[in-house]
């Protein structure tokens, strides 16, 4: 999503989308974890976590 010519990130475009309905109750986690490819070929990925509390 761009805004003005400039990117957006995918927090930024949720806190646009929520904002109105919910409250971010803490600031955003990230989070890793590991995809099994193959029996000898694994991933590493970290995924951003967001929490939300409807208003």
């Amino acid at each position: 999503m761009r805004e003005n010519g400039e990117a957006l990130t995918t927090h930024q475009s949720l806190q646009r989308l929520l904002s109105s309905d919910f409250e971010e109750v803490q600031p955003p986690m990230d989070v890793p974890f590991v995809i099994r490819e193959t029996a000898r070929k694994y991933q590493h990925t970290v995924a951003q976590l967001t929490v939300w509390r409807k208003k």
